[in-house]
């Protein structure tokens, strides 16, 4: 049997409560996400989103080179839940991960956040 070697990855979740920042002004958002990961150095390939009737919530999936960013907005709770995963065999995005966090977070302005970061193997 062949001995596979695994890497290490990360992951976030992250929770932002009460948010500062009006979510239903969905094209400047986008603007800013695509900013934020252009910062950090995260390459996107394509995204697709879907905005909710009932209460103008967005789901928003970024394909990324090394993996994926999904963010959904509940707009009537001032809440985005936003899940970030990078993955790599040859470098480490961890710094990227946590800087994208914090950028996030001072976009949204939350008054309180949930974040858990999640070791994966690659």
């Amino acid at each position: 049997m062949k001995t596979t070697k695994f890497s290490r990855s990360y992951q976030i979740s992250v929770d932002f409560i009460n948010c500062d920042f009006n979510l239903v002004k969905f094209n400047y958002f986008l603007t800013e996400i695509k900013k934020i990961l252009k910062i950090n150095k995260i390459k996107f390939i394509k995204y697709l989103y879907h905005t909710f009737k009932k209460n103008n919530g967005t789901t928003i999936v970024f394909i990324l080179s090394n993996s994926h960013l999904s963010i959904h907005t509940w707009p009537e709770k001032n809440l985005v839940n936003l899940d970030l995963f990078i993955c790599n065999f040859t470098k480490n995005y961890h710094q990227q991960i946590l800087n994208s966090y914090k950028d996030f977070k001072k976009l949204l302005k939350p008054k309180k956040t949930i974040f858990k970061k999640i070791i994966r193997i690659t």
